[in-house]
């Protein structure tokens, strides 16, 4: 009985090994477990994404919202500037976010004004189809706590930022974290729009969560995790609703995606 337990835990121990050195870069399960680990404040897979997804925007928003989680601030903002340097605008709105919550407005603004003017025009602003926007949503709350002097600033340091970064700024986040060949052969059948979490009331009436989520075989969620929420509530109504989503494969014998979804809220 002995050795049978012995080799039984010779056989646990093994295979612990084994999965320590699977590259996450090749195996889906390890990058999602990877993902979750950083999301959960572990600091070496923090700096393990921070290195593997040195050119990839979405790992770099992972690493800057994992950090900013750990109240790392100024160290987030690097790695979400970066993110949105290899084109993934969401690091913007992020940004605005974090510095509002900690009380820079000024950065606050301009970043909130730059995910504003990065996603609609100016035409779409005047016609008012940005009012419901978060990025908008976020301007008027700095409003209210900047005085005239501030705001004269604030829009400078906007202004500075949508000449420097918005110019040559071009979108290259795509749905897939990785593999892009499998992400591909994978095509929702079933979506369900996540309801309002009618808990928020009126403390914010817009707000976004994105997700990284584990695609089966069978073509269902099998896990998820959220890389940002405006706040809770948003994130676990969106993981209830990604929990009905379905997919079909093109692929004879389809094999498990890892795919990312941003989910808005908004009630008029």
């Amino acid at each position: 009985m002995i050795k049978t337990m012995l080799a039984f835990l010779c056989f646990a121990i093994s295979l612990g090994v084994m999965a320590s050195d699977v590259d996450p870069a090749d195996d889906v399960q390890a990058r999602f477990d990877q993902i979750e680990l950083a999301m959960g404040g572990d600091e070496s897979a923090i700096d393990a994404l921070a290195t593997e997804g040195e050119d990839d925007p979405l790992l770099q928003f992972i690493v800057g919202t994992a950090l900013a989680n750990l109240g790392r601030v100024d160290e987030a903002a690097v790695a979400l500037q970066r993110s949105i340097r290899l084109g993934d605008d969401m690091g913007g709105l992020v940004l605005a976010e974090i510095f509002f919550e900690d009380k820079d407005y000024l950065n606050a603004f301009a970043w909130a004004q730059f995910w504003v003017q990065s996603n609609f025009t100016l035409e779409e602003i005047r016609r008012g189809e940005a009012n419901s926007d978060l990025g908008v949503s976020l301007l008027r709350d700095l409003l209210d706590l900047l005085d005239e002097d501030e705001i004269r600033t604030a829009e400078r340091h906007a202004g500075y930022l949508l000449n420097e970064w918005l110019v040559d700024f071009e979108k290259k986040t795509s749905s897939c974290i990785q593999p892009q060949g499998i992400c591909q052969e994978w095509t929702a059948t079933r979506r369900r729009a996540p309801a309002f979490p009618m808990s928020m009331g009126d403390r914010r009436r817009v707000g976004f969560t994105r997700h990284a989520y584990l695609v089966d075989e069978n073509g269902r969620v099998a896990d998820q995790v959220a890389l940002h929420a405006s706040h809770p509530h948003f994130a676990r109504s969106a993981e209830r609703s990604l929990r009905r989503w379905r997919f079909e494969s093109s692929a004879a014998q389809p094999s498990p995606a890892l795919l990312q979804t941003t989910v808005i809220f908004k009630i008029q």
